[in-house]
């Protein structure tokens, strides 16, 4: 299952998050079910990350999402997001990231 998602930091604190993507990286192709989690600046917007994230199901996508959210991780995140991510790949546990 491939997940795609655009997030648009609010201003100012575009630097912070892409400094804690190398960190966030090794953790989420870490987690169990994950096979590959790439992450692009785009260069038209400082603000504008895409992440690409390879899953082998969304039930292991889930239960990452689980521990990310009881973790504060995804309250940390809405904080940082100027607008809400867009997902490309639609299912049952990413819409529940919208």
């Amino acid at each position: 299952m491939t997940i795609t998602l655009l997030m648009n930091v609010k201003e100012g604190l575009a630097e912070e998050f892409v400094s804690g993507l190398p960190a966030l990286i090794r953790e989420t192709s870490s987690s169990p079910g994950a096979r590959s989690v790439p992450s692009f600046r785009n260069g038209e917007s400082a603000n504008a990350i895409l992440s690409i994230e390879e899953w082998e199901s969304e039930e292991a996508f889930r239960k990452y999402i689980t521990w990310r959210t009881e973790r504060g991780d995804m309250e940390r995140l809405g904080q940082m997001m100027s607008l809400p991510p867009e997902i490309a790949t639609w299912s049952t546990a990413t819409r529940a990231l919208s």
